[in-house]
């Protein structure tokens, strides 16, 4: 799942990937996180990083689905 994180891939996509719930993600996303001691997803990447960790996929980042809304600050 890490993998799949550092690829950048929603919770959503994450779930669909592995045929499971998007509730399972996040709460095993939560677990692998408090186990790092990251504080953001950002910081789970560095680690990730630190550790060789690659992007699931072959290291090519997912596009954004055309309907998702785009990233504001604070909102």
């Amino acid at each position: 799942m890490l993998g799949r994180i550092v690829a950048g891939l929603l919770n959503k996509q994450i779930a669909s990937e592995l045929g499971t719930s998007e509730a399972i993600v996040k709460e095993q996303r939560g677990h692998v996180m408090a186990k790092m001691q990251a504080g953001s997803v950002a910081e789970l990447v560095r680690f990730a990083s630190r550790l060789g960790i690659t992007p699931a996929g072959g290291g090519q980042v997912p596009a954004r689905k055309a309907d998702r809304r785009p990233w504001r600050p604070g909102g």
